[in-house]
């Protein structure tokens, strides 16, 4: 079974009723993928016509990744302005979007993406417990190829949908 296009899903659980029905939290924490394509804004506007309210905030600054380490806090599990947005109130829905390649190679999405997606997740539920995780996926290169993460590098994808099927299971 495929994975729900993110819009669809997204509208899916804002549709899932929090303690007031016509009112919904959400915070997105990624890089450009989430802030150049306008997603927090475009979410927001389906939930309005959908005749609900929004309160969005997001930290989405470019190159950002949910583990990988970088240093200068470019992590969001490191990161004082995510850390302190997941603290700031309960959210309804928590938005997590990984780096666009690190999904597709083995090493950091084992040790760096999935640790810290868990670690968010703990702080998140700490915060707001009834909170929804969601991840936002990204999509593959248009025509595959090898993709390198530092010296870490994934298989040679034959072609795009390659390249995805990676990142869906992932």
């Amino acid at each position: 079974m495929k994975p729900l296009p993110l819009l669809a899903s997204l509208a899916l659980a804002i549709g899932s009723p929090p303690a007031d029905a016509d009112h919904r939290d959400v915070l997105f924490l990624g890089n450009s993928y989430t802030n150049s394509n306008q997603l927090p804004a475009l979410v927001e506007s389906l939930a309005n016509a959908a005749g609900h309210t929004m309160l969005r905030a997001q930290n989405t600054p470019g190159g950002n990744t949910l583990g990988a380490p970088q240093g200068n806090g470019n992590e969001h599990v490191n990161n004082t302005t995510s850390l302190a947005l997941i603290q700031s109130r309960p959210w309804d829905h928590v938005v997590l979007q990984e780096q666009s390649v690190i999904p597709s190679i083995d090493f950091p999405k084992n040790n760096w993406m999935f640790p810290a997606a868990t670690t968010l997740d703990q702080v998140i539920k700490t915060g707001s417990p009834a909170s929804n995780t969601t991840f936002f996926l990204t999509w593959g290169r248009k025509n595959g190829g090898q993709q390198c993460w530092s010296t870490h590098c994934s298989p040679a994808f034959a072609d795009y949908f390659a390249m995805q099927d990676a990142l869906d299971s992932a």
